[in-house]
C-alpha cells in the first residue's frame, strides 16, 4: 500500500514548475484553437502529460509541496475553463454545460479553500476527478476537431456524469473531514 506523503513547505520543485507551465498554457491553447494552429497538437499533449507527470515527479522525489497541492487543481481549472469559455463564447457548447462546470469548480474550490483556511488541510484529488478531466479533454477534442455530433454528445455525457460523481465524492470528503475536525476540536475542549 502506498504511503501518503505529507505536503511540505517547499516552492521551487520541478513538479511545481511543470504545473505552473500548464497553468500558463491556457492562453496559448485558446489562441491555437481560435486560429486552428498546428500548435494545438503539442499544447494538448503537453497539457495531458504535464497533468500526469507533475504529481508523479513530486511523489517520486519526495517533493510534494503545499504549493503544488494548490497549484495543480488551479492549473487544471485555468486550462479547462479557458478552453470551455472559448467554446461557450463561440456557441460551441450549451450554456448550461458551461455554467454547470463553473459552479462545480467554484463549489469544489470553495470547499477546498475552506478546509485549508479553517483546518490547514489540503484536499486530495479523487479518482473520479481525474477521470472527469480525461473525459473533459475528450469532449474538448471533439469540439476542437469538429467531430461528429454523436461523438460530441457521447463524450459530453461521460464528462458530465464523471464530473457530477467526482463533485459528490469531493463534497462528501469535505463534509466528512469537517465533521472529523469538529469532533477532534470538541473532544480537545471537553
Amino acid at each position: 500500500m502506498r504511503g501518503i506523503l505529507e505536503p511540505r513547505e517547499i516552492i521551487y520543485t520541478s513538479a511545481n514548475f511543470i504545473t505552473f507551465l500548464r497553468a500558463l498554457s491556457a492562453f496559448p491553447i485558446v489562441i491555437a484553437i481560435q486560429h486552428k494552429s498546428v500548435w494545438i497538437y503539442p499544447l494538448i499533449i503537453f497539457g495531458i502529460l504535464s497533468d500526469m507527470v507533475d504529481g508523479y515527479l513530486a511523489r517520486r522525489n519526495n517533493m510534494v509541496s503545499r504549493l503544488g497541492c494548490i497549484l495543480d487543481p488551479t492549473a487544471d481549472f485555468l486550462v479547462v475553463m479557458a478552453v470551455m469559455s472559448y467554446f461557450y463564447v463561440h456557441n460551441l457548447i450549451n450554456p448550461v454545460v458551461w455554467w454547470f462546470m463553473v459552479c462545480r469548480y467554484f463549489l469544489i474550490g470553495s470547499a477546498a479553500w475552506l478546509l485549508w483556511l479553517k483546518y490547514n488541510i489540503i484536499s486530495k484529488a479523487n479518482q473520479f476527478g481525474k477521470i472527469s478531466i480525461v473525459f473533459t479533454v475528450f469532449y474538448g477534442i471533439t469540439l476542437i476537431f469538429d467531430m461528429s455530433v454523436v461523438y460530441q454528445n457521447v463524450s459530453m455525457t461521460f464528462m458530465l456524469v464523471t464530473q457530477i460523481v467526482s463533485c459528490w465524492f469531493y463534497l462528501a470528503s469535505f463534509i466528512n473531514t469537517c465533521h472529523s475536525q469538529e469532533f477532534i476540536h470538541n473532544d480537545e475542549i471537553g
